[in-house]
């Protein structure tokens, strides 16, 4: 929570005081990494990597968990339990070591499977001293002079544990189950008469929960195009993107040949004209209207439609829409069919019109054409 505690000059400390605080403060760290990742198990961090020398041992490095818990399941000092639902987070500041064996039967691997869960616990127990009432001077030790150790310190970590499977011929053998609870990091497969493990062993587990280590890391206009990591991105660098995959490889929408973003109706271009489109896969669709002046007779000369954009290589198709007679020429409207004179080449086709039956007047077709 955001809540804060109110203490006034005079007036005597109580623990709460203190145990409140800690917990408020818990509370609003936990709304804000809820905001953030939600509420399913995320780790990051605790890099799987060789040792030094490589051996059996690997090294896991210090990252962290978050997942859903529990205000406090238990008593927090003189604060009753609270079972309201609360996102926390388990922090290892140290390397945690693993390590593996190989199996010992010629021809068998085993694999190994490392785990990772949210654990609170409370622990450096301490016999602290007590105000003695009867003599001040002489504090009890522990609680009505005891002697009994009591816990100091709640600790939220990221408990890893490895995880073996069962040792079978190499190529049959199963990954270990994750346990309930708990949230795959990595997969480790260890041959027959292996002496060392080296980093590029330690494969993700999958299903993912570990997060980018560029988690948090913002791309400005000004950042580096090329750059692939799960980073957080302004418009500039956005816009910076699409400019340079317009120049570079035809990245456009509409046919206005540029994308600004972010004005949806920039990118909409000359639709109702000409123009061109590449999706993801590299594929190109253009479009044009052109018209023809038929000659008359059972073909028109054939003209020249230059493509918006040059494919690659010749289209896979080019297609177009039954030709009209152009209003207002003295005759009634005919239809005639679009024909090609000549196999398309990268850049163009040639396109005339067939049975017209009139002389002298402008045929338009809708004409598309697709490739890459």
């Amino acid at each position: 929570m955001t809540d804060r505690q109110i203490v006034y000059p005079g007036a005597l400390p109580a623990d709460t005081d203190i145990l409140g605080l800690q917990r408020d403060m818990m509370v609003a760290i936990g709304y804000l990494a809820q905001a953030a990742l939600g509420t399913g198990t995320v780790v990051w961090g605790l890099a799987g990597t060789q040792t030094t020398v490589p051996g059996m041992t690997i090294n896991l490095g210090p990252g962290a968990i978050a997942g859903l818990s529990t205000v406090d399941a238990t008593a927090f000092g003189s604060l009753a339990s609270d079972a309201n639902p609360l996102v926390k987070i388990g922090i290892n500041e140290a390397t945690t070591q693993f390590t593996l064996t190989a199996p010992t039967t010629s021809g068998q691997s085993i694999n190994y499977l490392i785990e990772a869960t949210l654990a609170e616990t409370d622990a450096t127990p301490v016999v602290l001293p007590y105000y003695n009432a009867s003599n001040p001077s002489s504090p009890y030790l522990g609680p009505s002079n005891s002697g009994v150790a009591q816990n100091t310190q709640r600790l939220q970590r990221c408990s890893l544990q490895l995880k073996a499977g069962v040792a079978a011929t190499t190529g049959t053998q199963a990954m270990p189950a994750v346990d309930s609870g708990w949230v795959g990091l990595y997969g480790i497969t260890v041959n027959y008469g292996q002496t060392a493990v080296t980093t590029s062993q330690i494969t993700a587990y999958s299903p993912a929960s570990v997060l980018p280590s560029s988690l948090g890391k913002v791309l400005l206009a000004t950042s580096s195009l090329s750059d692939a990591s799960a980073a957080l991105t302004t418009a500039g660098w956005v816009q910076a993107l699409f400019a340079t995959a317009s120049a570079t490889s035809g990245f456009t929408k509409g046919g206005a040949g540029s994308v600004t973003l972010p004005s949806a109706s920039a990118a909409a271009g000359t639709v109702g004209s000409s123009g061109w489109t590449k999706d993801p896969s590299g594929k190109i669709s253009q479009w044009a209207y052109v018209q023809v002046s038929d000659p008359g007779g059972s073909s028109s000369s054939g003209t020249t439609w230059t493509f918006p954009i040059a494919f690659s290589a010749p289209p896979l198709k080019v297609r177009g829409s039954n030709c009209s007679i152009a209003a207002g020429q003295g005759v009634p409207a005919v239809n005639g069919l679009a024909v090609l004179t000549a196999i398309p080449t990268a850049s163009s086709a040639v396109v005339a019109c067939h049975n017209t039956g009139t002389t002298g007047t402008l045929v338009v077709f809708l004409l598309e054409a697709e490739g890459y």
